[in-house]
Order: structure tokens, then C-alpha cells, then sequence
């Protein structure tokens, strides 16, 4: 049993909103709502494990990725698309937000002109609080992120890192904020069949054989964004 997360990016200004920041599984939530109601009809003397647990109705956010203030800071958000033709060759690079990083130029696998956004926001991860098993037969999310990403590693050693499944992916999302030394990366594919296949591949993956940093996988549920108003 997996829990999958929900990815809230709260922007301070409503006018720098994130375009196409958003995912929803919906067969997930579709599936889960089907067994709680199964849950409350055939158990009724019984309470659900959301609340055996005792996991609030909003999502329980995950302590050691919490920043724990209310700072705001430019988010960064790079977003890859896969070459059409001819396989994952060449880089199509587009930016949200403000990147401190360097231009990248002749990246492999993917291809394209790169776009900036700017946004000042803060970003949250939280647990959704659904256990999920991991039965093929159960649907779960074609969203896939991979957190924690040591710094040190490139868009380009990722992109290496992720090219055996890049016929399968739709894009792929790199995600900075304020901490140096880490970031996340969402990645889109195509079903739920190569999601799964990706999650079994390389969760718990090293980098490169050189190194001992292995990749952290979390199916994700939701991503949104919603104004500090909220």
C-alpha cells in the first residue's frame, strides 16, 4: 500500500498565475470515493482508515518537505516536451518562473524554444489520505514525482536518467524553489500502464552508477494552484 501526494503551488499574486499547472486523477479519486461509500454501506459500525488513522479531511502535509514560514520565493518550473518524431532527440525547454540556473543548449531527448514565467509563490507537498494499493488493476496516476533531487545533478543527467521510458512521457516538469540543494521533477506519461512501469524501473534507482543517490518516486493524485486568499 502507497499513499500518493497532492502538489499546491500558492502564488502571492493572482496576475502570475502558473499556465497549465494543474492535474487530476481522476479514476483515483473516482475509484476511492466508490469504496469509501462501499465502506460506509456495508460497515457502518465501523470507521474508515482515514479516520482509524486519525488523517484529517484536507490533505496531511509531509513534515520534512514542510518549510514551516510563509516566505515567498520565485518558483522555478521547467517544463520538457518530448520530440514528436524520430524519438525523444533533441530538448524543447519551457520555463516557468524564474530560473537562476544556466541556458541549456543541445540537450538530447527532447526539442523546442524555450518560454519563461515568473511567479513569487510557495510550493507544498502533502499526503493524500488514501492508502492505495499497488495492484495493476487499480488505478492510481499517470503523474509520477521524483523528490529530492540532489542539485548536482543536470537537466541533462536526468534526462539521461529517464530516456529508456521516453517514448511513454508527455512532459516532464523540473521544479525549483529556494533550497539549493534540491528540487523535484514531475513527469507526465502517456497511461497508467507506463507510469507503473517507470515506478517499478526506477524507484529507489541510482542516478548513475557512480554515485549513491537513488531516485524517490510518489504517484501524485492533484496538482493545483490556488491565490494566498485561499
Amino acid at each position: 500500500m502507497i499513499s500518493l501526494v497532492v502538489l499546491r503551488l500558492e502564488i502571492q499574486y493572482a496576475d502570475q498565475n502558473i499556465q497549465d499547472f494543474y492535474y487530476s486523477a481522476e479514476q483515483y479519486f473516482e475509484r476511492h470515493t466508490e469504496l469509501c461509500t462501499e465502506t460506509e454501506l456495508n460497515n457502518s459500525g465501523l470507521r474508515l482508515l482515514s479516520e482509524q488513522v486519525d488523517i484529517p479531511e484536507v490533505f496531511k502535509e509531509i513534515p520534512e518537505l514542510h518549510q514551516g514560514e510563509r516566505k515567498y520565493q520565485n518558483i522555478v518550473v521547467e517544463t520538457y516536451y518530448p520530440k514528436q518524431e524520430g524519438g525523444m532527440e533533441g530538448a524543447e525547454r519551457r520555463s516557468d518562473s524564474l530560473s537562476e540556473g544556466k541556458e541549456l543548449t543541445g540537450i538530447k531527448y527532447f526539442s523546442g524554444n524555450p518560454s519563461v514565467e515568473r511567479t513569487q509563490g510557495i510550493l507544498h507537498l502533502y499526503k493524500d489520505k488514501y492508502l492505495t494499493p499497488l495492484d495493476p488493476d487499480f488505478p492510481r496516476s499517470e503523474l509520477i514525482c521524483i523528490i529530492a533531487v540532489p542539485a548536482k545533478y543536470t537537466c541533462r543527467d536526468l534526462q539521461d536518467f529517464v530516456a529508456p521510458a521516453g517514448e511513454t512521457i508527455q512532459y516532464m516538469k523540473i521544479l525549483r524553489d529556494a533550497r539549493p540543494n534540491q528540487y523535484m521533477i514531475l513527469i507526465k506519461f502517456r497511461d497508467q500502464l507506463s507510469a507503473d512501469s517507470f515506478y517499478q524501473e526506477f524507484e529507489g534507482k541510482p542516478y548513475n552508477l557512480l554515485e549513491n543517490e537513488v531516485a524517490h518516486l510518489v504517484y501524485v493524485s492533484k496538482v493545483e494552484t490556488i491565490p494566498t486568499s485561499e
